[in-house]
């Protein structure tokens, strides 16, 4: 039926879905791993050791969005391979240098400062952190170059084996006792390889000289500035939110926010992170060869929505329940989190799989713009429950932010790939009613119903709607 009505472009349709399905299995792999490896891990650790590992990864992420200056998000729409290996070389002759001044910088602070922390880590766990930073930078580098050169099997296969060595090696040192020092040195560990297993599949010979890569960062001026502050806001407002959470609410509150959101992420990760990784470098050749990307990014953003809106509201509904049986009753503070971020999520799926447009586009001023107003707009609310004391009111002011920038990030991604308003409108339309709908039964049915009620109530709900999220899954394989 897709096709019939030209939702995909038939040039694309064969090599569109069989890399989406090849990505997207992967990660089913990659992400079953980490599950798993969560629940033995909240069974071994504290919340507040699971928040210090959590506020490490946050900064850790944060540090590799500078150490890399965002050239790798340039090399997939980089003229030919000699650009690419420039970039690369580039990329990697920041980090190195970047990451010898951070050290000396942390250094100086522990040691002049005369303090006994940073952001809540000790010496020995900022040193791991920072560690954690280059290899996050050296994996990002990686990764685009996989992504540019369309070689999504090896970017699955090692992703499921990185996440396999990372889980394990954080399970044996927190079996160990090495509380959040193992979690960090197991993400590090897992990272790392997984890195170094892409990096060993790539060509980047010849070594460009000094003054080559000296006229190519020229060549690009202030972009990876204009890309950079954007990707470092939405790095430590949504990805790396912890230490904010963590010094506004405190640590065991930042436990159990950062577990609701790595498993709200999940699905994320599962389709909208691998149709993204498919969806950039096609939008990006298509670009170049003047064709039309509106067919492709509505198809995308009208299938995502359709399957996440059913995927995050079974979350609202069975949020709470779910989390205390998975990861135990302690920890069923994180469930409710995890409902009120759901609904945000579920539109974040459909907007994380076609933002990648927008760089095609070279739109770059308007998302420095668009970043810093998103930034301001997530960091407020947060700021709104600290100030009242309300954690519950700042994550649901957060989530309503969350939800409004990706209804926004949709409509102007589709407008900017030139689709009309109506069509604009009626793609986002039903998703939005559908979790007002979702939010308002949950709301209601958690007030007026006893709890085996509910339970049966929303557990029938959520069948239905997952079922339709089934066969709209079929579809993409079916129609494509």
């Amino acid at each position: 039926m897709a096709n019939r009505f030209g939702l995909f472009p038939p040039r694309l349709q064969s090599r569109f879905a069989l890399s989406v399905i090849g990505v997207t299995g992967g990660s089913v792999l990659a992400q079953a791993v980490l599950v798993v490896g969560s629940a033995a891990i909240t069974r071994l650790v504290t919340p507040g050791e699971f928040a210090a590992f959590s506020v490490s990864a946050s900064l850790a992420g944060i540090a590799a969005v500078v150490l890399v200056a965002s050239y790798p998000s340039i090399i997939p729409i980089a003229d030919g391979d000699q650009q690419v290996t420039r970039l690369a070389w580039l990329t990697l002759c920041i980090t190195a240098v970047l990451t010898v001044g951070l050290t000396l910088a942390v250094e100086a602070i522990f040691r002049l400062g005369h303090v006994e922390t940073v952001f809540g880590l000790d010496r020995r766990l900022t040193a791991l952190t920072i560690m954690s930073a280059t290899a996050i930078a050296v994996w990002t580098l990686a990764r685009s170059l996989l992504v540019r050169h369309r070689r999504f099997r090896v970017l699955a296969t090692t992703t499921v084996w990185g996440n396999l060595i990372q889980v394990c090696s954080q399970i044996v040192m927190s079996v160990m006792g090495f509380g959040a020092g193992g979690l960090i040195l197991g993400f590090l560990v897992g990272r790392s390889t997984n890195a170094g297993q892409m990096l060993a599949r790539q060509t980047l010979r010849p070594r460009p000289s000094l003054l080559r890569l000296r006229l190519e960062a020229t060549r690009w001026g202030w972009l990876p500035v204009q890309l950079t502050v954007p990707l470092l806001i939405n790095q430590a407002t949504v990805w790396a939110v912890t230490p904010i959470v963590s010094a506004w609410y405190g640590a065991t509150f930042a436990g159990l926010f950062a577990l609701a959101f790595r498993v709200l992420v999940l699905p994320l990760t599962l389709l909208g992170t691998s149709i993204s990784t498919v969806v950039f470098p096609e939008t990006a050749e298509r670009h170049r060869a003047g064709s039309d990307s509106a067919p492709l990014l509505t198809a995308t953003a009208r299938l995502l929505l359709n399957l996440g809106v059913p995927v995050f509201g079974a979350i609202v509904l069975l949020g709470p329940e779910a989390f205390a049986l998975l990861f135990g009753q302690e920890w069923r503070g994180a469930g409710e989190i995890a409902a009120v971020l759901a609904p945000w999520m579920a539109l974040g799926l459909a907007s994380s799989s076609i933002s990648s447009f927008a760089t095609v586009r070279q739109r770059f001023g308007q998302i420095l713009v668009i970043g810093i107003l998103e930034g301001s707009l997530r960091l407020g609310a947060l700021a709104i429950g600290a100030r009242a004391n309300d954690a519950s009111l700042g994550t649901a002011l957060y989530s309503l932010s969350g939800v409004i920038i990706a209804t926004t990030w949709i409509a102007w991604v589709l407008h900017q790939a030139g689709v009309d308003t109506t069509c604009i409108r009626r793609t986002l339309a039903p998703a939005l009613t559908t979790l007002v709908v979702v939010c308002v039964a949950a709301a209601l049915g958690r007030r007026l119903l006893t709890e085996p009620a509910y339970l049966a109530a929303s557990l029938a709900m959520t069948a239905s709607m997952l079922t339709w999220a089934v066969r709209r899954a079929r579809a993409l394989v079916a129609h494509s």
